[in-house]
């Protein structure tokens, strides 16, 4: 959910979507020697408004794409602050989608339920802190750095110095 532009091209969000998703399993292929082949996905919903909202069009696509091209892949998807209009989305889009793969959503509200869940799951230095209270990336991304400069198979704020492979 992009909280800076608000788009319902769907062909946009499907290509931004798989982007990230093969950039994240590259990440995590690259940083476990290709002993996990599975990613974790966060969503956060902190001070997303009514208007931001994906058509129904656009969500049940995503979610379709998702299902269908990358069904192995997904370890979880972890939705964040979720605002009551999207659970009332999620109400009418969760019964399209296979079971396995609608067990792999996970709704979390508030600093406790974040600190409990995140403080097993995700290391404080892979993130950022409206994710994982105390988690230590920015929360700020600088996007064409990101997508044009650093490596594909690199993290956003990954040290590229700390291993062998040079830009």
């Amino acid at each position: 959910v992009c909280r800076n532009k608000i788009t319902d091209d769907l062909d946009a969000l499907l290509r931004g979507h798989i982007y990230m998703i093969e950039r994240t399993l590259a990440v995590t292929e690259r940083r476990t020697n290709g002993k996990i082949e599975k990613s974790i996905v966060a969503y956060n919903f902190s001070d997303v408004k009514p208007s931001h909202a994906l058509s129904l069009k656009s969500f049940r696509a995503i979610g379709a794409a998702l299902q269908d091209f990358y069904p192995e892949r997904l370890h979880c998807t972890y939705m964040i602050d979720v605002p009551n209009f999207f659970r009332y989305l999620w109400n009418l889009f969760s019964p399209f989608l296979d079971p396995v793969t609608k067990k792999k959503v996970v709704f979390v509200n508030g600093e406790a339920e974040k600190e409990e869940l995140f403080d097993y799951v995700m290391d404080e230095k892979d993130v950022m802190p409206y994710i994982r209270p105390g988690g230590k990336m920015p929360a700020e991304v600088d996007m064409p750095t990101f997508l044009y400069k650093v490596p594909f198979d690199y993290g956003f704020g990954e040290d590229l110095n700390s291993s062998c492979r040079s830009l």
